[in-house]
Parts: structure tokens; sequence; C-alpha cells
């Protein structure tokens, strides 16, 4: 096998998930929260800067997620508002005016939902025996 065939069989493997506008969603797609934008009067600062700025204006803050990362699954649209099934199969209304959402590979985001699954198994199966041992 020559290097630009290994460089093409690695690139046919390679996973990668990718921003996905509003008006490209479409239901029964895996996605994940990528970024939240916060909109904060200037009035909520007590910093130095404060006085910059109208106390009525509004600041747009845009953070990357930290707890945004579980596959969901789109079971609806009517923009700008996507409902999503997290994985712990709660029901969820997102604001997309708020949040950018990626799409992640279907293979990746059941992997997760199966890796979850195994280790909720694994902390009941410990906590029936701790009961168990408790009783005794």
């Amino acid at each position: 096998m020559t290097r630009h065939e290994t460089i093409l069989a690695a690139d046919s493997d390679l996973r990668c998930s990718r921003l996905v506008h509003p008006e490209d969603l479409v239901v029964g797609d895996r996605v994940t929260i990528s970024s939240v934008t916060y909109e904060l009067a200037t009035y909520f600062w007590c910093g130095v800067d404060s006085f910059q700025f109208p106390p009525d204006e509004l600041i747009r803050l845009t953070l990357k997620a930290t707890d945004g990362h579980f596959p969901m699954t789109v079971k609806s649209i009517c923009l700008p508002y996507v409902l999503c099934q997290r994985i712990d199969k709660q029901h969820a209304v997102y604001d997309l005016r708020q949040i950018q959402l990626t799409r992640v590979d279907r293979d990746f985001a059941d992997a997760v939902c199966d890796a979850c699954k195994e280790d909720k198994k694994s902390i009941k199966k410990s906590e029936s025996k701790s009961k168990k041992k408790k009783r005794k």
C-alpha cells in the first residue's frame, strides 16, 4: 500500500463533528451543544470598565459548552426552537439563537449511549451490593 493509499484509508475512518446551521437540522440528527451565547446587561458588571458602556446595553458572551457534549437526538424542529431527546431519555427544548449545535457521527453517538448504559448498570450493581452488605 502506497503512502497516498494509506492516507485515504485513514481519512475514510476519520469521523468529525460539524457545526450545523439551524436550517440544515433534520429530525433524527444526533447533535451536541458546541457553544452557548449569553446576553448580559452592563449594569450587572461591577468591574473597572463598567463605566464605558451605557447601563442598558447588552453584551454578548459566547462560551464553549462544558457539559453539553452528550449526544442528543433531534425530535422536532420549529425554528428557532428544537426539541431534543437527551441521553437520559429526558426531553429539552433549545433556542438556536442562544446555542450552536454540532452534528456528530451516528456510530459515535451510539457508542456513547451504550457506554452510559453500561455505566448505569455497573452503578446499580455496586449500589445493590452495598445495600446487601449493610443489611447483614
